[in-house]
């Protein structure tokens, strides 16, 4: 009698169904590994890939980055150069000003300004050097900054000798008429010269004239010795 043929599973052959199945197991089984293999070859490259596009990039803005701070340092050393260059050159002129201003009080270096000219005269020969002496502080006292009798620049330490007819100044004899030069403000200094009982009545008094010249620019060119101290040093 035959086999009912209603189900599948009485004519399938076993064997059949067996080898198939293996079959496709294998296949399977040889795709995935392909396609292992090919997913690890293109991690592969692609880590190499991007390795490379990392790496590549990277070191020229390496050096890029590393010239452009060395070149800002050049920069910067260029004009810290130049700052202290001006720097320099600022306080090599403020030292020359000071040298000069210092030369200007102990008689060392040349003076002009606005100031007076002093004519004292003595016919007599009755002006004492006491009344030069008083002149030439008077004149200080209203703010004279140099000063010149004859040909001799007056320093802090200068004396006054003789007697009347015959005065000294810093062991250099004076000729009548006697001539004072000053820089300081012309009215102030004509002004401390001309105060009841001052210099201009002294000289009248001995028998002497004055006359003062008031001016925007007199000469003071006499010079005083450089001297160094012997005992005085600059204190730390």
């Amino acid at each position: 009698m035959p086999a009912d043929r209603g189900g599948v599973a009485e004519d399938a052959d076993p064997q059949h169904d067996d080898d198939g199945g293996g079959q496709l197991r294998a296949d399977a089984q040889l795709v995935t590994e392909e396609h292992d293999q090919r997913g690890d070859d293109d991690v592969r490259h692609e880590g190499d890939h991007e390795h490379l596009g990392v790496e590549d990039p990277v070191e020229p803005r390496a050096e890029a980055a590393e010239h452009g701070i060395e070149g800002g340092d050049d920069r910067d050393r260029q004009v810290g150069l130049q700052r202290s260059g001006a720097s320099s050159e600022e306080a090599l002129a403020e030292a020359e000003r000071q040298a000069e201003a210092l030369g200007i009080l102990t008689g060392t270096v040349p003076a002009t300004g606005p100031g007076v000219s002093i004519v004292i005269r003595d016919p007599d020969g009755r002006i004492p050097p006491e009344v030069m002496l008083d002149a030439i502080q008077e004149l200080r006292n209203a703010g004279a900054e140099a000063f010149q009798v004859g040909a001799v620049r007056i320093g802090v330490d200068s004396a006054f000798t003789g007697s009347g007819g015959a005065i000294t100044v810093d062991g250099v004899p004076l000729i009548a008429p006697y001539t004072v030069t000053a820089i300081g403000d012309p009215p102030t200094l004509a002004a401390a010269l001309a105060i009841p009982g001052g210099v201009f009545d002294t000289v009248r008094r001995a028998g002497g004239t004055m006359d003062v010249t008031q001016s925007d620019s007199v000469l003071v060119d006499s010079l005083r010795p450089s001297k160094t101290p012997l005992y005085a040093r600059p204190a730390q």
